[in-house]
């Protein structure tokens, strides 16, 4: 069984952008899981990963933004591909080598395959490095990578059972998807790209609050000094 969790604050946004993403790609035991509490994304993720460990036959758990939209129907085809391969805990459709910060754009980006959609300046769409697959860069390759982009993160049932997002490290959406990667290496499982289509409907601005985002990079930098 998939399930799907989202934290939702905008219950608007997500009949929107999320649930018609979930309902293409559902199947007939398909789950979905809403957390609505007025918390951060790490408590409340850590809450929608609580109560999937509970689910029986369990196969993965995607946790996906509320403005995030699946627009691939072999999603789950693929989900289940590439968490098949051996100590595979996180599934990202966007993911970096080198990461060393919160910024895990910074790194070398190996595959990006979404479609950032933003209302700004009269709106527009702006396709990732690996969204047209008729132009590709040639060093674009699925993968083993440090650390992917948390707005769709499938997680295998081992990750579910014994990871947790830790919720000392901010109180904004910062750096949750970069130290729970590191977590899950450190356990010893791998962090994977998949060649998900995902529509990201989000502002152009990277980080809108830079003083929390500022507070996360200090605490996730502290955090895994010398160990990254």
């Amino acid at each position: 069984m998939i399930v799907f969790g989202s934290a939702v604050t905008k219950p608007d946004v997500f009949a929107r952008c999320a649930r018609p993403g979930i309902d293409l790609v559902a199947e007939s035991d398909t789950r979905v899981l809403e957390c609505h509490e007025p918390a951060t994304i790490f408590a409340n993720y850590n809450a929608l990963l609580d109560q999937a460990a509970q689910i029986e036959g369990l196969e993965a758990l995607v946790l996906l933004h509320q403005d995030s939209e699946i627009q691939d129907p072999a999603f789950i085809d693929k989900l289940r591909t590439a968490l098949a391969g051996p100590q595979v805990g996180v599934v990202g459709c966007v993911g970096s080598l080198g990461v060393r910060s919160i910024a895990w754009w910074e790194g070398s980006v190996t595959w990006a395959s979404f479609i950032h959609r933003y209302t700004e300046l009269g709106g527009g769409d702006f396709p990732s490095l690996t969204w047209n697959e008729d132009d590709r860069p040639p060093y674009a390759q699925l993968g083993e990578v440090d650390s992917v982009d948390g707005f769709v993160l499938g997680l295998s049932p081992w990750v579910v059972r014994n990871i947790r997002f830790d919720e000392s490290l901010g109180q904004a959406l910062h750096g949750y998807d970069f130290d729970f990667c590191l977590q899950v290496r450190e356990a010893g499982r791998k962090v994977v790209t998949a060649d998900f289509k995902v529509i990201h409907n989000h502002s152009l601005e990277l980080a809108s609050d830079l003083e929390h985002w500022a507070q996360a990079h200090m605490a996730v930098s502290e955090k895994w000094d010398g160990r990254m």
